[in-house]
């Protein structure tokens, strides 16, 4: 499938909370030519974002309609309750066209995508979270979010930090490490990746 590929995907991996969304948000600012496709989402928009841009937010309805069309390259249902998905446009044509696209999603995702790409166009990094008491704060400080909801994304932690075997590359992030500190790390990754 890939041989018709030049450019590359980049996935940023790893549990809810532990940094990859504003690890994407810092390559964005830094890096204005790489091609950061729009995740499209079922979860209600939070106070702060906005259709489009930080996601497509669809109804369950009109995602699954656009599932069964064939128009998405990944897809899972998290924690139960959400759909989140990349539509295959927003990357197949970039990589076609020798862009640099990064992305972030879980294991899941990452997985999948890996099925679908050779490793010379697809590059996965896992971040490893410093701990669970850190990834827990983390997560409360995002969004309002019940003790039911994150029993289950810590319960869900053990078994995405067990898939970071399958990732191209795993970044441990330390407890008294800032995200920029972090942010460098994958940084160098990445242009590593792209110079190779």
């Amino acid at each position: 499938m890939s041989t018709k590929y030049t450019g590359k995907l980049f996935l940023i991996v790893g549990p809810s909370g532990v940094g990859k969304s504003v690890i994407v948000n810092l390559l964005r600012e830094n890096y204005p030519d790489f091609i950061f496709p729009v995740t499209a989402t079922t979860r209600a928009p939070r106070p702060t974002e906005k259709n489009g841009v930080h996601y497509y937010f669809l109804t369950s309805a009109e995602f699954e309609r656009r599932l069964k069309a064939g128009e998405f390259i990944e897809y899972a249902k998290i924690h139960g309750r959400d759909y989140y998905g990349i539509l295959r446009e927003s990357v197949v044509l970039p990589l076609e066209q020798g862009k640099i696209l990064i992305r972030d999603v879980d294991i899941q995702g990452a997985r999948t995508l890996h099925r679908d790409f050779d490793g010379k166009h697809l590059i996965s990094i896992f971040l490893l979270p410093p701990s669970r008491k850190v990834l827990e704060r983390r997560i409360r400080s995002r969004a309002p979010i019940s003790d039911e909801e994150l029993a289950e994304r810590l319960h869900s932690l053990e078994l995405e930090v067990a898939g970071a075997k399958y990732c191209t590359h795993q970044i441990q992030f330390g407890d008294e490490e800032t995200i920029q500190e972090c942010y460098q790390k994958v940084e160098k990754v990445i242009l590593q990746e792209i110079s190779s």
